[in-house]
């Protein structure tokens, strides 16, 4: 038995030792795990193999077939998750007093071996305790998983078999379990005209690490195909130039002061107010999957929506805005009257046939284009019929341009007064 904690500079490595052993003593084989390991790859990758004995009693005349399990745990924190291989020094378990003596590991057949079916003097394994037997293929993936996990566990079974012309012994390998962090995906705040996905693709906010849909539409412009959902949860960045379409910075702090919570909002022209989706903010929610809104998208008035830069009273706004909560590089679409040839959201309209139908299921990902008509001061209302959106376009001195999408009718000239709680729809600067 043997302990060893170790840091490596990198993604990736485990090297733990799983012994398999025949023993000598009235022709019965053991396999036993003498493994007690953990290795922490930049306070990011940690990996634990179970050190619980796994015992196998072979007799080739009563009992010639056994198997033993080994647990190897990965918690990671990596947003994309991590892969996990299995290498070995070599495919044969080998004797331990003559290294002459060998059990090699299974042939590779169609659909694996079963108990019954496994090959005398041959060993192998499996992941997880159902399904068939395999051969030891050096550097073979175990497992693949997404996002953050916790002590996620894989059980490999361990197996072998050995007959009257097997000399008995006690034979062993040296097993490496190797977990790598999944590639991290492009960052929104990176993403150029040249680079946007023609297929939906998921891109990371650089500023509290949620993803996105984003594509390139027939109007030959970058969409988001999700609604913002920027203070779902309290941010720990601050926001700057760096990471989001404005001109100074927004503390961390200010920005989570905007988050409104319980189910009473006060509406106002003069302070940004941030409105996550929740199920206990709705009478008729139906993002029933998240609390944090993750479907919908959060709600933002327009002093939130513009980052703090339209914050003055309903009658004083004079210019449409040049500055929002979209991350760098992104912005507010721009709206209008049904012929203003600036009119984006008109023009991605056109560009998918003029119907909502089309519309809908083009900007939509998870069924997020139909979101909220807006909130009250004690409700979210319409969630599910409609959606609407925030431009950067002035209307006059009291509204800004607010398109509106329903089941059958799009309206990019709509409008609405800056203190309601709308979504917004980002789209990637040219």
């Amino acid at each position: 038995m043997f302990k060893v904690e170790r840091k490596t500079i990198g993604i990736a490595a485990l090297f733990a030792v799983v012994f398999l052993f025949v023993s000598s003593i009235g022709n019965v084989a053991h396999a036993t795990n003498e493994t007690d390991y953990k290795v922490i790859v930049e306070t990011m990758l940690t990996i634990d193999v179970s050190a619980n004995s796994v015992t196998l009693n072979l007799n080739p005349a009563a009992n010639p077939f056994g198997y033993g399990d080994v647990d190897v745990a990965v918690t990671t924190n990596n947003s994309t998750g991590y892969k996990l291989s299995i290498s070995a020094g070599s495919t044969d378990l080998v004797e331990k007093n003559d290294s002459s003596i060998k059990i090699p590991t299974l042939d590779a057949l169609s659909g694996g071996y079963t108990d019954s079916t496994f090959t005398a003097n041959r060993w192998g394994y499996k992941v997880g305790t159902t399904g068939n037997y395999g051969p030891f293929v050096p550097g073979a993936e175990i497992t693949k998983k997404t996002g953050p996990v916790n002590s996620d566990t894989t059980t490999l079974r361990f197996a072998a078999k050995i007959n009257g012309t097997q000399p008995a012994g006690s034979y062993s390998d040296t097993l490496s379990f190797v977990a790598v962090a999944n590639p991290l995906p492009p960052k929104l705040q990176n993403i150029t005209t040249s680079d946007c996905p023609t297929d939906p693709t998921s891109i990371v906010d650089d500023r509290d690490g949620q993803m996105y849909t984003i594509k390139q539409m027939p109007d030959g412009r970058c969409w988001m195909l999700e609604n913002l959902n920027l203070g779902a949860t309290e941010i720990t960045k601050d926001l700057t130039s760096a990471n989001t379409n404005l001109a100074t910075t927004i503390p961390a702090a200010t920005f989570n002061s905007w988050r409104a919570t319980g189910t009473s909002y006060t509406r106002t022209y003069e302070q940004g107010q941030v409105i996550p989706i929740t199920t206990t903010n709705s009478s008729n929610h139906l993002d029933t999957d998240s609390n944090t809104g993750t479907k919908y998208g959060a709600l933002y008035n327009y002093c939130a929506a513009t980052a703090g830069t339209s914050c003055v009273g309903s009658s004083m706004n004079t210019s449409s805005a040049e500055y929002d909560l979209c991350p760098k590089g992104w912005r507010l679409p721009k709206a209008g009257a049904t012929n203003d040839s600036n009119n984006e959201f008109q023009a991605l309209y056109v560009s998918l046939g003029s119907k909502a139908a089309n519309m809908i299921k083009s900007i939509s990902a998870g069924g997020a284009a139909l979101t909220l008509s807006g909130m009250s001061t004690t409700n979210l209302s319409s969630q599910g019929s409609m959606g609407n959106y925030w431009s950067s376009t002035l209307k006059d001195s009291q509204f800004m341009y607010v398109p509106i999408i329903g089941s059958s009718y799009f309206m990019s000239s709509n409008y609405n007064a800056r203190d309601t709680g709308f979504s917004i729809r980002c789209i990637l600067k040219n």
